[in-house]
């Protein structure tokens, strides 16, 4: 009796171990891709913003799966991956601050990212992005550095009437020169 007790436990334990966690248990999963305005010219300084704040506006977006609008499970939505492509294959080092609320600070290309402070509550995460592959034209068409962070697993919190969330990219210890306006793309993964 004991070992069968003990047999049915470790199972238990097991099938917990690899059921998705509740918040994912019926969602689906979207993705949309932010190409950041830049200057196109000059090196970027360390602590410089690359590119404006971005707003990723999920509210238009359908179940792909279900064919119905996007539920909004009290703001329960999920950053769950992120691809950075760029085109000028600078692989630059960059810290992504992600707000769940609009900042007032106003961000623009090319000059420091100094954070207000009445904004710091409004940060939910800092991704840092700092490892890049280079595709040789196999898989995008043409020669570009790619950063592909996945399993992130940030809780955006947007409340329960709100599907947007902000970012704004900051050069961590790296001094990147992009050669066009349009070289980065930020490819937002979240799951609701």
């Amino acid at each position: 009796m004991l070992i069968r007790s003990l047999i049915l436990a470790v199972m238990a334990l097991l099938l917990c171990a690899t059921e998705a966690p509740a918040q994912f248990a019926t969602s689906a999963t979207t993705s949309l891709t932010v190409t950041p305005a830049l200057t196109g010219s000059g090196a970027y300084v360390n602590g410089y913003c690359i590119g404006p704040l971005q707003t990723v506006n999920l509210a238009s977006f359908t179940s792909p799966s279900q064919g119905q609008a996007m539920p909004n499970q009290n703001g329960s939505l999920w950053l769950t991956g992120l691809t950075v492509t760029d085109a000028s294959k600078q692989a630059a080092a960059i810290n992504l601050f992600i707000f769940d609320q609009k900042p007032t600070t106003t961000f623009a290309d090319q000059t420091a990212c100094t954070i207000n402070s009445a904004d710091y509550p409004k940060i939910t995460a800092i991704v840092q992005i700092g490892s890049y592959v280079t595709d040789d034209g196999t898989q995008s068409g043409a020669t570009v550095d790619v950063a592909n962070l996945e399993q992130l697993g940030i809780n955006l919190n947007l409340g329960s009437n709100n599907k947007t969330f902000y970012a704004v990219a900051m050069s961590n210890n790296a001094t990147p020169t992009y050669t066009s306006t349009t070289a980065l793309t930020f490819k937002y993964k979240v799951t609701y």
